[in-house]
């Protein structure tokens, strides 16, 4: 779940520049630039891995949603789920109505077991936005983990009817058919699975269990 590809970059800084993000004074061209390397370099660390680098990177960066968001996103990477958390908390308040900060808000959740918490984020997520993938995909996973098997199949359900071909509801719903004690349903869903993505180590080893 990258939050910009290098592709990106240019539109990132301009996003990061401008009002009500920034609460600092203006930038000038001098800052403006500053600001570009400080991401540069912040995804060059990301890129390979040192997460706690590609933080400090934009440290000297005036706080905005961007930068709140994006060092949400990396602390997630450091499996400082914590940290990740109040980040991804911090951008909200700056941006309340975002989704992309809501959704991104489930990881560290989800990282510390904390299904109940997922669930009610999540379902808060899809009243505003009722086929938010994303969100849907996580909220099934939450009630999966807390043994709501007919409340995952809902979900599971109703995404896989409007992602026929995806393989993470496929797995959601034979999943939720299991814990039903449904195993035929479950072992011909991991078939499916199998079908469309031969290679699928998750759906093997399920069906080996089965």
């Amino acid at each position: 779940m990258p939050f910009f590809g290098s592709k990106g970059l240019g539109v990132l800084v301009a996003v990061a520049l401008t009002a009500p993000l920034y609460a600092a004074v203006p930038l000038t061209a001098t800052d403006t630039t500053a600001v570009q390397e400080c991401f540069r370099q912040s995804y060059k660390a990301e890129a390979a891995g040192q997460y706690q680098d590609a933080i400090k990177a934009l440290q000297s960066v005036p706080k905005s949603y961007v930068v709140e968001y994006r060092t949400a996103w990396l602390s997630y990477q450091n499996k400082d789920y914590v940290g990740a958390e109040t980040h991804y908390q911090a951008a909200l308040k700056v941006a309340p109505e975002s989704l992309e900060a809501r959704v991104g808000s489930l990881l560290p959740l989800l990282a510390q077991q904390r299904y109940a918490d997922v669930e009610t984020a999540a379902r808060q997520i899809l009243r505003t936005d009722p086929n938010n993938y994303t969100a849907a995909l996580r909220l099934s996973v939450a009630l999966r983990w807390q043994g709501k098997f007919p409340q995952a199949e809902e979900i599971a359900t109703r995404l896989s009817n409007l992602y026929p071909t995806d393989t993470s509801f496929l797995l959601e719903l034979a999943y939720a058919k299991w814990g039903q004690g449904l195993k035929p349903a479950a072992k011909a869903l991991f078939n499916k699975i199998l079908i469309l993505d031969p290679d699928n180590a998750t759906a093997k080893d399920a069906l080996k269990q089965l």
